[in-house]
């Protein structure tokens, strides 16, 4: 009977044969913390849900201490993805298959396999910054030389993508009314091409207040000046403000809002002129571009402009202003009764450009000769009645 069983086992050499499990191909060199792809084959004659586990040796190639990359099933040939750990190193390294049902162990790769190092790179501190404002250079640091960089939000004024030891200076950009996000992904990559982790870091670009135009009030003496509340383009802004001149009846400094006052001239002959500055500040403590406006408080005469919702329409249709475009003086005509008319020479942002001045009888002549190509409103204000129209000029 013996004599039988041997015969038959040489005769049917697949009778014999029991399951195994063996490494076919694997890549020679990987990076830590990187794809490694394992070919395999593996015979059909595993019990029912038998596992198959790659098993990873340490740098001299012993599996004394060895790691287990992953845990799948199989029943033929294939390849199988591992991670390979971020903290491993060296040019000693082999892999091997392992099985449950039956426990066996099947042959290492057969060569040494090189496990880069991964690169480092230090955390990177987020940023905030107001509108407008240059950015410090920001450096990687980490055990390489190079770097790259991926940025989310190109419209803060930093480019998509990005390599070297370090991100630049550059101006930062808002020109809404809300901060900007932008999240940076920088990774550290070595001579043989390895990357680290991604270190991110946040850049917050703040809006820059602005205050919405303020013209110049022109008055005569003990007439109520209604309360003046700014405004501007990004919410919870504060508005602080300072007066030149307190003897026109306005205080010395407020917030937000100039209260109502009775205008004064201590003065029976010379006008009474005062400077209001506003200083626009965000709740993320970005100072805005001060807005500055004049109080021009003058002696009145007789004469004036009709009372009632028509004034200001009245007195658009009793002057002219040209020539309109210019290159020099505009000279303003009046066609009505008032006796006291004031002309302020305002920029495109609301602000005086030229010193208030007054009539001469029927006609004012205003010098643009000094002033910068653009756009500026002529603007004519009758004091007693607080009536004022405005004609845009071109200055070219």
């Amino acid at each position: 009977m013996l004599l039988l069983l041997l015969c038959g086992t040489l005769l049917n050499p697949v009778m014999a044969q029991g399951p195994s499990a063996t490494v076919t191909s694997v890549n020679n060199t990987v990076c830590a913390g990187a794809v490694l792809k394992v070919g395999y084959s593996v015979s059909s004659n595993f019990a029912p849900g038998n596992q198959f586990q790659v098993e990873l040796s340490d740098e001299n190639g012993s599996f004394v201490e060895s790691t287990i990359l992953r845990t799948f099933s199989a029943r033929k040939t294939g390849t199988v993805s591992v991670i390979v750990p971020a903290d491993m190193s060296g040019n000693g390294f082999r892999v091997r298959l392992l099985s449950t049902n039956p426990a066996l162990t099947g042959p290492d790769n057969g060569s040494n396999i090189t496990i880069n190092e991964m690169p480092a790179i230090e955390p990177i501190a987020n940023q905030t910054y107001c509108a407008n404002t240059m950015t410090a250079n920001t450096p990687f640091i980490g055990n390489t030389t190079n770097y790259t960089w991926l940025n989310d939000n190109p419209s803060i004024g930093l480019a998509a993508s990005g390599s070297g030891t370090s991100i630049p200076s550059f101006t930062v950009i808002n020109s809404g009314s809300s901060e900007q996000l932008a999240h940076v992904r920088v990774r550290a990559v070595s001579s043989q091409g390895c990357e680290s982790k991604a270190a991110g870091f946040r850049i917050t670009v703040n809006p820059v207040p602005t205050i919405s135009p303020v013209g110049p009030i022109v008055r005569c003496p003990n007439v109520l000046v209604p309360a003046l509340t700014f405004s501007g383009t990004v919410p919870g802004t504060t508005y602080r403000w300072t007066n030149s001149n307190t003897t026109v009846g306005l205080g010395a400094s407020g917030v937000n809002t100039v209260p109502a006052f009775v205008t004064f001239n201590p003065s029976l002959v010379s006008p009474n002129l005062a400077q209001v500055t506003v200083v626009p500040t965000s709740p993320a403590r970005c100072v805005g571009a001060p807005l500055v406006y004049p109080i021009f408080v003058v002696t009145c005469g007789g004469g004036g402009v009709a009372n009632g919702d028509g004034q200001r329409a009245a007195l658009d249709a009793q002057v002219t202003v040209g020539p309109n475009p210019t290159r020099g003086t505009v000279r303003i005509v009046y066609g009505g009764t008032a006796t006291q008319l004031v002309v302020t020479v305002l920029n495109a942002s609301g602000t005086p450009a030229l010193a208030p001045f007054s009539f001469t009888g029927t006609t004012a002549t205003a010098d643009l000769g000094s002033l910068r190509p653009g756009t500026y409103y002529v603007q004519v204000s009758e004091p007693r009645s607080g009536a004022s129209m405005s004609r845009i000029v071109v200055k070219f």
